[in-house]
């Protein structure tokens, strides 16, 4: 949250004239703008991944146990103890 300030403030300290002549996004041309959207768009994947990796995670452990279990109790029941 810091870095957005210190970008802008550096930017404008640096090329006011030019940024007041021409604006902000003078130069950007459609390779720029699919970067941007390229990142943007990375960044709410891996968000997505972070925010269900957990249910993924314990929805497979459960179906993993249950199926231990399972054949546990197969092998148990089909064991010979006398």
């Amino acid at each position: 949250m810091l870095s957005i300030p210190l970008a802008l403030m550096s930017c404008v300290a640096t090329n006011h004239a030019t940024l007041a002549d021409k604006g902000f996004f003078y130069g950007y041309d459609a390779f720029v703008w699919f970067l941007v959207a390229q990142q943007s768009l990375g960044g709410l994947i891996v968000a997505l991944v972070v925010k269900y990796a957990d249910n993924i995670l314990k929805g497979g452990l459960a179906q993993w146990h249950s199926h231990t279990r399972h054949n546990d109790w197969l092998n148990l029941k089909h064991a010979k103890i006398f």
